[in-house]
């Protein structure tokens, strides 16, 4: 049970103990009885832990310690999850900017379609100040330019709502597939320091070489995925 800093700047001996002592060093010489009596990682005393390294005979087989494997596995499953979904995230958005790509295309020609009728209109009406004689003929092109812009304007608000929407919803998946990418990245960095950590161990336990071709599959997932940035054609 060890010396903690309270808030106030004291220390206390333990999660129960009162905030009186005014260092570290204060607080440890003042129970260092009890400094024995603390457990160790095999869950018994010092005192107990050292009489028992004296009778322990060397000679017998070191096992080794499976926390750091287990550590290295669940982080390759959470980094082969992660990619999977950066990787269908990246499907989704090449569709989707395919998809707006040809709203785009189809309401740039919409717009020149209503153009052109706009500008038929105003011909239109100077045919019928320059013309009385084709008056009638005249009204009746003006109506239909008129109609014609109305239903190719309306035609292009329709498509320029899509395309806003759709831009929306590119701009939304872009952010998630940078944010699960960086994800990815995060993962891949607790991989590599869990790996590290078990080949020291393995290499402490007199273990030659630690298995690399899963960790190397996984670890090339995840730097595929994991660099936190769009890809070449998916940032426009």
């Amino acid at each position: 049970m060890p010396c903690t800093k309270c808030e106030e700047g004291k220390y206390k001996w333990g999660k129960t103990g009162e905030c009186e002592y005014d260092s570290l060093d204060a607080c440890e010489s003042a129970n260092h009885k009890y400094n024995k009596m603390r457990p160790t990682p095999l869950g018994k005393t010092y005192e107990e832990y050292a009489k028992e390294l004296k009778e322990y005979n060397f000679s017998t087989v070191y096992k080794v310690d499976l926390a750091s494997l287990k550590d290295v596995e669940k982080i390759m499953r959470d980094v082969g999850q992660k990619s999977s979904i950066v990787e269908s995230i990246l499907n989704a958005l090449d569709g989707e900017l395919l998809e707006r790509r040809v709203l785009r295309e189809d309401a740039e020609e919409q717009l020149q379609n209503a153009e052109d009728y706009k500008s038929n209109i105003k011909g239109s009406q100077e045919e019928v100040e320059l013309a009385k004689g084709r008056l009638e003929k005249a009204k009746d092109e003006l109506k239909d330019d008129q109609d014609g812009y109305k239903e190719e304007n309306d035609k292009f608000k329709k498509l320029d709502k899509k395309v806003k929407d759709k831009e929306k919803l590119v701009k939304a998946r872009q952010k998630q597939y940078i944010s699960e990418s960086k994800a990815v990245g995060k993962e891949v960095a607790k991989l590599k320091k869990a790996y590290a950590d078990l080949q020291k161990a393995g290499k402490a336990l007199g273990i030659a070489k630690i298995p690399v071709e899963m960790y190397n599959e996984y670890l090339a997932d995840g730097e595929e995925w994991g660099t936190g940035t769009l890809p070449s054609g998916f940032d426009d």
